[in-house]
């Protein structure tokens, strides 16, 4: 007994062997119809690896078929060299010779098509094992069937793939020959229109070709970058990976797709062809590998095949071998009449070709590829595919795809499943794992893009091109020009442009950059980028003048808001005016609450209408008033120039238009000749084709507009803009308007530019970049606002918001002042009331019968006090306007026969006594010397010349020294004017008591007063001179209306004599008449004197 491994494995390959040879002697030897009852005939290509595998598979059907059943079967393998005529041939010696009951394999459509006319004449059925047999064979030829899956589906799997990343255009190679173009490229086409791309080269490879550079550089040259591989053939696809590595077209940008041509036999390349692939991803055939069927024909697959063909290399079993295997199955359930082994009760007999079609197309059983069966006399499609990615020396599974489901990351239904490929995890592209490739290459230098540009426009401010030299590249510029290269910015990559026009339009063309608009059926052709310019269908019509004739046409100037912000402003300022001469103006503080605010209302508007205004006695209220009027004459003067503009030009009127008022008149309208508007009109709005104008100039518009030539224009919202920009309000724009696509960049279908454009040109409209570009296509054309009916010709507060802000601060700072020194002073008032200082008597007794002592006199000490009025003030001591604070000493220096009041006299402030007493004090000082006016000076000189009295020591005498001593005359005559030596003793003591201050005093008060007398002589002699210009104007107007009174007596003069002339004309133009009637009548007299005449 063998028990160790190396002599169970001999065991077996002799049993193997003996079983081969038996079944090698029952092929050669010959047969007799007792002995064989029917055959299987099957063309396969042993020149490939795969039609030997198939052999095999075949063999082994046969014989699984045998120990199932007990049936003998035999079956006939003829090998067609890839070649379809040599496979006709063997099909006639399968059918005449060997009179076989079918034929299987053909894996190629080519091989297919030549077999299957004669399988349909000898009503014989042909199985082939090609998946792209087109769906008009079956009804050309009924004994044809398709024993494998179909792969249309596979093209979805692709699709999927693509729309996982978003690319928009891909290349297709595949192999030149007739299956590939009518079988596979249809369904690709379909699947990637599902999802949004499309094909933007195919390339046909043959494999009689040497070199595939040509072929490979022409879609190097172009931006596309994916590209999907469906080739069939294992050298020719070897070929072209080799050749597109070396040209370096598998780099980081690139996406390479193989379907289950390529994908399905990557198990029996070698290394140097999967190293050639590194990052390409492959869509499989689905089949189960796990069941213990496929486990048990691996093994014995792979053992026989080694047999058979030593020199082969054998790594796993393909589909193929597999497809070959259920169909010689299919074909021999169909001869024994039962769908499955287990159920046989028939003997394997010669059947008609009819009968044994539809035995076969009703098998169903559980294959290595599957369930086997057939659905509306064709075998089910293919459902499920299997993604791989090759990776190092060999491939690594992604996961499957699921018609249905999508991606799946088991196929037993465990894991996750979704639209995108994304959860199949990482996938190693030809650039590496590290990044997606962007699927298009960037333009460079020498590939720039294209950009068509139109050479002429409607409105050339869009789109303005022009030859600086002939021959020479064109100069492009415009807004849609510069609404493009904005957007190019927020690009992530650089782009390489050149603009060329219409004329060098051609398929190859990467974008249209100009004021195109998007409508619905260009998108058959081409697609479009986001809008980037507004989108509607506008009337302009032509609008008419009017001159305004309103009653409230006053308020327009201003509007509503600059109204009530002058009158609050003006009412401000009179209320800090007001509050401010309180003190020094008692009508300001007279009367009731009412009379004050109408007091304070006729304060502030007074200053607006009249340039001198009320008097000002603080500096505080000139400045604010100063200020104040300042505005208001900018505002009456804005005020008066705005009202005359009102009434001296014509405004606009605008009447309405609608559709149906333009349809209604059969009013001509003018359009675009050249864009969609004129079908629009006719279609959509119902215009009649006589009454639609084209128009091929945007300048046109204006002069057919004004001349009548067409009632209103259709135009774009982006054109209005500009004509209205363009010709000011000569025309309006209706209210009613009409949805379009507006303006945008076109671009071919699928270009992976267009996602990125539409992206960029959003960014440029939320960063406020639009807006400016759109600002700049109307700011050349200057135009003025003021022939609107609207507010918008009038003033508002923010055209005077400097003016107002400066007036309301300065009023405000001097409110603030004056605030700040009121309170002031009553806090000094307070601490002077708390420490009283004693008083002190004048000298010099009273005498109440002194005829000096009188109203208006003061006391010589009082006339010494107020010298002190031109020395400077202590810091912080009050200014000379302001008012004395509560409980100051009062000193009336009016009051009859006194010089001082009764009251209280002055007391001045003790050596010691504080700096606020002091202040005080000399407050005090200040009033008593204020009160010394001009007529008291007046009043001194005239008692001077008086005559003194006798007695030296009356209170008289003393009186009138003190007087005198104002005169600067006196002093210096004493001697001479007092004869008696008592008075000029008298008269010495008082002066040197008195001393010379005060004198010096008084004489500054007389100058001060001689300075009054001099201004209020030169205020006369201007007044008379005033006058005398008034009263020479009076002669002169005088003058004028005498003359005017002689020339009004001149004409009226003129227009008697013209009166009299006139009435001697009509009376000569009427003589001929009356000589003319005394004619006829002459005549009639003599009519009635005839014979014969009426009575």
């Amino acid at each position: 007994m063998l028990s160790s491994p190396p002599a169970i494995s001999c065991f077996t390959l002799l049993i193997l062997l003996f079983s081969h040879a038996i079944a090698r002697e029952s092929q050669d030897a010959p047969t007799t119809d007792k002995d064989i009852k029917v055959g299987i005939g099957a063309i396969v290509d042993y020149t490939s690896r795969f039609g030997k595998e198939e052999k095999v598979a075949m063999e082994m059907a046969i014989d699984d078929f045998f120990k199932c059943t007990s049936q003998k079967a035999v079956i006939h393998i003829i090998d067609s060299g890839g070649d379809p005529g040599r496979a006709s041939f063997a099909a006639k010696e399968l059918i005449n010779d060997k009179q076989v009951q079918a034929i299987v394999g053909l894996r190629t459509w080519e091989a297919a098509a030549a077999v299957a006319e004669q399988g349909n004449k000898a009503q014989i059925p042909i199985l082939t094992l090609s998946d792209t047999v087109p769906s008009y064979a079956f009804q050309r030829w009924p004994f044809l069937i398709r024993a494998v899956r179909s792969q249309h589906l596979q093209m979805k799997a692709v699709a999927a793939i693509i729309t996982t990343w978003k690319w928009r255009r891909v290349s297709v190679i595949y192999e030149d020959i007739n299956s590939a173009t009518t079988s596979i490229v249809p369904y690709l086409i379909d699947a990637l229109h599902e999802v949004g791309s499309e094909i933007d080269q195919l390339l046909p490879l043959s494999s009689l070709s040497a070199s595939f550079w040509e072929e490979l550089g022409k879609l190097k040259r172009r931006q596309c970058r994916v590209f999907i591989v469906h080739i069939s053939s294992l050298p020719l696809a070897t070929r072209m990976f080799r050749e597109a590595k070396e040209m370096g077209m598998l780099d980081k940008n690139s996406v390479w797709i193989t379907t289950d041509g390529i994908a399905g036999i990557l198990d029996s390349v070698n290394a140097s062809v999967i190293s050639s692939m590194q990052g390409v991803l492959g869509v499989q055939s689905y089949f189960p590998r796990s069941t213990s069927q496929f486990k048990d024909f691996y093994v014995r697959l792979r053992s026989r095949f080694r047999w058979e063909f030593p020199n082969e290399t054998f790594i796993e079993p393909e589909i193929f071998s597999l497809q070959a295997y259920d169909a010689i199955w299919a074909v021999a359930l169909g001869m024994v009449g039962s769908p499955t082994c287990n159920s046989i009760n028939n003997q394997m007999d010669v059947l008609s070709g009819h009968r044994l079609l539809g035995r076969i197309l009703l098998s169903v059983f559980e294959g290595l590829t599957g369930k086997f069966y057939f659905l509306e006399g064709t075998m089910a499609k293919a459902n499920t595919f299997r993604i791989i990615n090759v990776v190092g020396k060999s491939y690594r599974e992604l996961g499957f795809w699921l018609d249905g489901s999508n991606f799946l990351e088991n196929i037993d239904g465990g894991g996750k499943n979704s639209t995108s490929m994304s959860i199949l995890g990482q996938v190693f592209w030809p650039g590496g794992p590290w990044f997606n490739p962007r699927g298009w290459a960037i333009p460079t230098s020498e590939n720039p893009l294209r950009i068509v540009v139109p050479v002429k426009t409607t409105f050339d401010e869009f789109v303005n091109v022009r030859y600086d030299q002939p021959g020479s590249d064109p100069s492009v510029n415009g807004f849609a020009i510069e609404v493009f290269k904005a957007s190019l910015k927020y690009l992530s990559y650089d782009i390489v442009y050149k603009f060329v026009t219409y004329g060098a339009f051609e398929k190859n063309a990467d974008a249209v950059v100009a004021d195109t608009a998007i409508i619905a059926n260009r998108y058959q052709y081409a697609e479009f980028s986001q809008p980037y310019a507004e989108s509607g269908l506008q009337i302009v019509f032509r609008a008419r003048s009017k001159t305004p004739n309103k009653a409230w046409l006053f308020m327009k100037p201003f509007t509503l808001p600059m109204w009530a912000f002058t009158g609050a402003i003006n009412i401000y300022n009179g209320f800090v005016v007001w509050l401010i001469e309180r003190k020094d103006n008692k009508d300001l503080k007279e009367g009731s609450l009412y009379n004050q605010m109408g007091t304070l209302v006729w304060l502030a508007f007074v200053t607006l209408f009249s340039v001198q205004g009320e008097r000002m006695h603080s500096n505080l209220s000139r400045v604010a008033m100063i200020v104040w009027l300042f505005v208001a004459l900018i505002i009456t003067q804005s005020y008066t120039a705005s009202l005359s503009s009102m009434l001296t030009i014509h405004r606009l009127q605008t009447t309405e238009v609608t559709i149906e008022s333009l349809k209604r008149n059969n009013d001509p309208v003018g359009c675009d000749g050249n864009s969609f508007v004129v079908d629009y009109l006719k279609v959509v709005l119902g215009f009649k084709e006589k009454n639609i104008v084209r128009i091929y100039s945007g300048d046109y518009y204006s002069e057919a507009l004004e001349s009548g030539e067409i009632a209103a224009a259709f135009l774009e919202a982006p054109y209005v803009k500009v004509l209205l920009a363009k010709y000011c309000n000569r025309f309006a724009v209706a209210k009613q308007s009409f949805k379009v696509g507006g303006f945008g960049f076109v671009f071919p279908k699928g270009s992976p530019l267009l996602s990125d454009i539409s992206e960029a040109i959003l960014k440029v409209s939320e960063k406020g970049e639009l807006l400016e570009l759109e600002n700049a296509l109307t700011s050349p054309y200057k135009c003025s606002d003021s022939d609107s009916d609207s507010d918008s010709g009038s003033l508002s507060p923010s055209s005077f918001w400097a003016l107002f802000t400066i007036t309301g601060g300065i009023s405000t700072i001097t409110l603030i002042v004056y605030l700040c020194r009121f309170v002031r002073d009553r806090r000094n008032v307070k601490l002077n009331e708390v420490a009283p200082e004693p008083e002190v008597e004048l000298p010099g007794p009273v005498n109440q019968d002194d005829p000096l002592n009188e109203p208006g006199n003061p006391h010589p000490e009082q006339v010494a006090e107020a010298r002190e009025d031109d020395q400077p003030v202590p810091d912080g001591a009050p200014e000379d306007d302001q008012p004395v604070p509560d409980g100051a000493p009062e000193i009336n220096i009016h009051q009859e026969n006194n010089f001082v009041s009764s009251g209280k006299q002055f007391t001045p402030p003790a050596p010691n006594a504080s700096k606020t007493s002091k202040i005080a004090a000399k407050r005090a000082q200040k009033s008593s010397a204020v009160a010394l006016n001009a007529n008291t000076a007046k009043r001194l000189r005239q008692s001077c010349s008086q005559e003194l009295p006798t007695e030296p020591e009356s209170p008289r005498f003393k009186g009138l020294f003190k007087l005198n001593m104002a005169n600067p005359f006196l002093p210096e005559q004493i001697d001479t004017t007092f004869e008696s030596p008592d008075y000029k003793e008298r008269f010495r003591e008082y002066a040197s008591r008195y001393g010379e201050e005060t004198h010096l005093m008084l004489r500054s008060l007389i100058a001060r007063n001689d300075a009054l007398e001099t201004r209020l002589r030169e205020t006369n002699d201007r007044a008379e001179s005033e006058a005398k210009e008034v009263a020479q104007r009076k002669k002169a107007a005088v003058e004028a209306q005498e003359k005017h009174k002689n020339i009004k007596q001149e004409l009226h003069l003129k227009i008697c004599e013209w009166g009299k002339e006139r009435t001697q004309h009509e009376s000569r133009v009427k003589e001929p008449e009356d000589e003319v009637a005394a004619i006829a009548q002459k005549a009639t007299d003599a009519e009635g004197t005839l014979p014969g005449s009426p009575s």
